[in-house]
């Protein structure tokens, strides 16, 4: 039997962040064709390529802000989603009592290997956690639902057992 890790953290993936990153190379081309092509003075030209660095500085800020305040962990009998820098959320939801993981893909999460991970419990209608842009979420919604039945298949055995147990007479 293949052994199972204790706790896996997932985060968004980097390459989640393409709609930034193109931003950001677009920001330097413009500031690179405008540096070449137009009659600009040194001063002019200092202040375009500040500007610029700046705002790349600022989207690449927003990109890891994004990234580290939502992390999602797969635990030996739970799944927590914990969301948010200053203010904190937290939600778990117990892995005997998930009752869907779904796993949303657009066109370019599918070439990009990212997806949309939803989970809702057997408790409620609604899904619970919601985390957007994980890497590899058909590996992730793979691992919950190997440790949901690893856990539902064991405590079966407990029951069967406790239950053969109780039908054998007891001699003293």
């Amino acid at each position: 039997m293949e052994e199972v890790k204790k706790e896996i953290c997932y985060k968004p993936a980097w390459r989640s962040f393409y709609r930034h990153i193109g931003l950001m190379i677009l920001i330097c081309a413009v500031a690179l064709a405008l540096t070449i092509w137009a009659p600009l003075g040194g001063k002019v030209k200092g202040i375009l390529w500040a500007v610029a660095v700046a705002a790349m500085v600022v989207i690449f800020l927003c990109m890891a802000v994004k990234r580290i305040s939502s992390v999602l962990i797969v635990r030996e009998d739970e799944v927590a989603y914990e969301n948010g820098i200053l203010k904190r959320k937290s939600t778990e939801i117990g892995l005997t009592s998930i009752r869907t993981v779904l796993v949303d893909q657009t066109l370019v999460q599918r070439i990009l290997n990212i997806g949309d991970i939803s989970i809702a419990s057997s408790g409620t209608e609604a899904y619970e956690v919601q985390i957007k842009n994980m890497p590899s979420p058909y590996a992730i919604r793979d691992d919950i639902q190997a440790r949901s039945r690893a856990i539902t298949q064991a405590r079966q055995k407990t029951e069967a057992a406790a239950a053969a147990g109780e039908e054998q007479p007891q001699n003293d």
